[in-house]
C-alpha cells in the first residue's frame, strides 16, 4: 500500500538536539562546524580551478555550480551580488569574488 504526499510532509521540521544539550550548546557545535562554500565558475577556469583545490586543501564542504553555456545564470549572479570576478563563491553565506579574495578570506581563517 502506498501513501500519498500531502503538504505536511513538506514543512520544515525542528532541529533535533540530542537529549541533555541545551541551547547553547547546540550553537556552540553549529559554530564548530566547518565551513561549506558554493563555488560558481566555469569549467576551463584555472582560476576557478584553483578555487576548489584550496578549499580541498582546508577540508571546506563545497558544492561546485558549473555556469558553462548558462550566460543568463551569469549575468543573474553578477547583477544579484555585483560581482564581475570569477570565481564566485558563497563561504558560509558570505560573498568572496576572485581568487586572491578567497585567498585572504581563508588565511583569516
Amino acid at each position: 500500500m502506498t501513501r500519498s504526499l500531502t503538504s505536511h510532509d513538506f514543512r520544515p521540521r525542528p532541529v533535533q538536539r540530542a537529549p541533555g544539550t541545551t541551547r547553547r550548546r547546540a550553537r556552540r557545535a553549529a559554530a564548530l562546524r566547518p565551513l561549506r562554500a558554493i563555488v560558481y565558475g566555469w569549467s576551463s577556469c584555472p582560476s576557478c580551478a584553483r578555487a576548489r583545490e584550496l578549499l580541498g586543501a582546508h577540508s571546506i564542504d563545497f558544492r561546485e555550480v558549473l555556469l558553462d553555456g548558462r550566460k543568463d545564470e551569469l549575468r543573474r549572479l553578477q547583477e544579484t551580488f555585483g560581482a564581475r570576478r570569477l570565481p564566485l563563491v558563497l563561504l558560509d553565506g558570505e560573498l568572496v569574488a576572485g581568487l586572491e579574495a578567497l585567498e585572504a578570506a581563508l588565511a583569516r581563517e
